[in-house]
């Protein structure tokens, strides 16, 4: 899991796992998740929907597919591998707080 931490100035320092190895990171990482509808069901009985989503950690986006998971750079604000869809109109990004690891050290650990 990617710790979130909801405070201004957080540790600079995270211990991780039983090895007690620590990444240092200089400053909190915005993270965000980006969610775009995919298709939508056609009734309110039973409502199905399919998203793609995507994490934002400043500004790098992080996605995965049939052949892993990738980090693009962010055009912007915007989450590149939402915008060639037929509904990336409607993508929404929720902003989840910091966290005190780095995009690169969260795709370290996947």
């Amino acid at each position: 899991r990617l710790p979130v931490v909801r405070e201004q100035h957080p540790s600079p320092t995270v211990s991780m796992g039983a090895s007690g190895s620590s990444l240092k990171a200089s400053s909190a990482s915005r993270v965000r998740l980006a969610v775009t509808p995919l298709f939508k069901g056609p009734g309110t009985w039973f409502p199905q929907a399919a998203y793609h989503s995507s994490v934002l950690v400043d500004d790098h986006e992080f996605f995965f597919d049939d052949r892993g998971v990738h980090q693009v750079s962010l055009t912007g604000s915007q989450a590149a591998s939402h915008l060639n869809l037929e509904t990336s109109d409607e993508t929404q990004l929720l902003d989840l707080g910091f966290s005190t690891l780095t995009g690169a050290a969260m795709l370290h650990l996947l």
